[in-house]
């Protein structure tokens, strides 16, 4: 079959679909896993879900604005952005912003804002679907205050599909994960330098003995550090005050351990690595440790090869990313009930471009319960053995995504879940 008749056959097997889209969370899901923070666009959103076979013919996007009393003395520009993109959301084809409202917390909590009503408005669109239009409400958020109206939903026979990108995979609960190729297009960054290309120099600069050159972003005085940035944008922190704007020649040291301001994923597994820089040489690189991805569970999780830790040794990952036997740069989080939990930094001798795949759409065959009760699944004309799988999840002749990242110590070619059955 060609290419173009592959690419018809799949258009046909589109299911209808809307998207309800938190837009800060998925703004956070950039951040996170690629490193920048930009809003998702309704094209994009329809472009990355044809991956996982859904037309999505209308999106409602959540979003808020800022108040004269909420603003205060903001900069302009920051007010004006947020009002910016609810008038690019309005101008979009079938598309309805759900709109609320910024609530700035007191000076003493910080600059951070909350939304307000805009969860609400989320879940009064997921509610309000009707079942008989065939539709497929896809819903962008992690936060757990929509569960009831997705529960309320699918008792009226709604199909809702929760798409996340930063949670840890856990199947039987109704989602989809998105690997960096799908988020991407999402928040329009494909033609970007971020995610596993920052990645890929972030693991040159931590292993150069020079200086480099930085350029101070802001100042942190609550915490008595900076935030300075590479040409390419890569984020550092350096202890003290630094003049903002000015050029420094400062050596990398490590990877810093904080999590981003700004940041609510508050985990420091699953935040986007940043540079730690220093006017002096300490060394070399602190904290940061190679090792060998022993085996892959899911496609958030992997097992280390010995680290120097007793007890087991878990990878933290971005949907996606290195696959059996290739060699990480980690950094050591925390133990976390007897597994020592690392956090990905980069992989070691890989291009960015290895992680770049797209989600794949399969048909799951019937388990063979002589051969270990494995799950198969059919992806196009190619049989792959589903890693991490068992039957009472992923049920014959269901439909899922898959993502294909290569073969075992047997040479069978094998895939990870990408979602629960999407049917």
């Amino acid at each position: 079959m060609t290419t173009q008749q592959d690419q018809d056959q799949h258009a046909s097997q589109l299911q209808p679909a809307i998207a309800v889209v938190d837009s800060q969370n998925v703004k956070g899901w950039g951040r996170r896993n690629l490193g920048v923070g930009r809003n998702p666009s309704p094209a994009g959103i329809r472009k990355a879900m044809r991956d996982f076979g859904f037309d999505v013919q209308h999106c409602y996007v959540g979003l808020a604005i800022w108040t004269k009393r909420s603003s205060g003395n903001l900069p302009q520009d920051v007010r004006e952005a947020a009002a910016n993109y609810k008038d690019f959301i309005d101008r979009q084809r079938d598309c309805t912003a759900l709109v609320g409202y910024f609530d700035r917390k007191r000076p003493e909590e910080g600059d951070d804002a909350g939304e307000k009503q805009v969860d609400v408005r989320l879940a009064i669109q997921v509610v309000l679907t009707d079942a008989a239009n065939g539709q497929t409400v896809l819903l962008f958020t992690e936060d757990e205050d929509l569960t009831p109206a997705i529960e309320a939903a699918r008792q009226r026979g709604v199909n809702v599909i929760r798409v996340v990108a930063s949670q840890h995979f856990e199947p039987g609960r109704g989602r989809l994960w998105l690997l960096e190729s799908s988020l991407r297009l999402i928040l329009g960054a494909n033609q970007l330098r971020c995610g596993y290309e920052w990645r890929a120099e972030i693991a040159g600069l931590l292993g150069a003995a020079a200086v480099q050159q930085f350029h101070v972003a802001y100042n942190n005085e609550r915490t008595g550090t900076f935030v300075a940035r590479t040409a390419s944008g890569i984020e550092a922190v350096g202890v003290g005050n630094a003049a903002r704007g000015a050029t420094l020649q400062w050596y990398v040291t490590g990877v810093h351990p904080t999590v981003k301001h700004g940041d609510r994923a508050g985990s420091t597994t699953s935040a986007f690595p940043r540079l730690a820089i220093s006017s002096t040489a300490l060394g070399g690189p602190s904290q940061v440790v190679r090792a060998r991805i022993q085996s892959r569970p899911s496609v958030t999780k992997a097992f280390l090869e010995k680290t120097g830790r007793s007890g087991s040794n878990v990878l933290l990952l971005p949907p996606g990313g290195p696959a059996n036997g290739e060699e990480v740069l980690v950094r050591f989080a925390r133990v976390n009930g007897g597994e020592s939990e690392w956090a990905f930094v980069a992989a070691a001798n890989e291009s960015a471009a290895a992680h770049l795949d797209k989600p794949r759409i399969g048909t799951v065959l019937e388990s063979r319960p002589t051969d270990g009760n494995k799950v198969y699944v059919r992806v196009g004309t190619w049989t792959h053995r589903l890693t991490g799988a068992k039957p009472t999840t992923y049920k014959a002749n269901s439909r899922i995504a898959v993502w294909v990242h290569g073969t075992d110590d047997s040479g069978e070619v094998k895939a990870l879940a990408l979602s629960d059955p999407l049917d």
